[in-house]
């Protein structure tokens, strides 16, 4: 369904006589004393063409058929042709608009499949604004390309999942508080994590073990279950 610019913009390339082929543009009016739509194709021609804008504004004026949309149009300023929509044209194209399910918005002419990727945190430590801001952005984009007809895959992928998990349960092994574990969970788990990485960074041996804690877990070993669900 076209737009209300386009459609007048359309009206305006009929007048191309007088605007000698140029693809006249219009925009919502800056102030609404002056009417909803405006033009300035007339000062742009007239630039080129070395004439007067406000005569040529008249020419365009005198040759374009708007009367179905919009009030006779008007001449403000150096040249700006503005049109001031009836509010019956405004009532049946709104109408249209509801009744179409995608509130006139054409589909994709080529859809495409598109894969978004999100906020990626690593689910070793907290997230922050920035998970949450990337999350909002990448859901955004995914509701618009699929309104829009395209194939859309979305994918939250949460980092590497593995070793930071393994120096979290060699941490809890070895250096848990557990009055801190009740009193802030999430902080008390940061701290082990923190200092099992950074123990591991010094001693290739505690890396090894916070890997090993990894494997335990992944092949059902009981205790390390039972902390990961704790």
């Amino acid at each position: 369904m076209e737009t209300i610019p386009s459609l007048l913009e359309a009206r305006l390339q009929a007048a191309t006589a007088v605007l000698e082929g140029l693809a006249p543009q219009v925009s919502a009016a800056a102030d609404a004393r002056f009417g909803d739509y405006q033009s300035n194709a007339a000062m742009v021609s007239a630039k080129r063409l070395r004439k007067n804008p406000r005569e040529l504004a008249q020419l365009v004026i005198d040759a374009i058929d708007v009367a179905d949309l919009c009030e006779p149009p008007e001449i403000a300023g150096a040249g700006f042709i503005n049109f001031r929509l009836r509010p019956e044209f405004v009532a049946a194209h709104f109408a249209r608009l509801l009744a179409d399910e995608k509130s006139g918005v054409p589909p994709a002419p080529r859809p495409l499949t598109i894969v978004c990727d999100f906020s990626a945190p690593n689910i070793a430590k907290p997230m922050h604004v920035g998970h949450i801001r990337s999350t909002i952005l990448g859901d955004a984009l995914t509701r618009i390309a699929r309104f829009l007809g395209h194939k859309v895959v979305t994918d939250n992928h949460i980092g590497d999942w593995g070793t930071q998990f393994g120096k979290v349960i060699y941490g809890w092994k070895h250096f848990l508080n557990r009055e801190a574990l009740a009193t802030d969970a999430v902080e008390e788990l940061v701290r082990l994590y923190k200092e099992a990485h950074a123990l591991s960074e010094s001693e290739p041996a505690v890396l090894d073990e916070c890997r090993q804690e990894l494997v335990k877990l992944q092949t059902g070993d009981a205790e390390n279950t039972r902390i990961w669900r704790e």
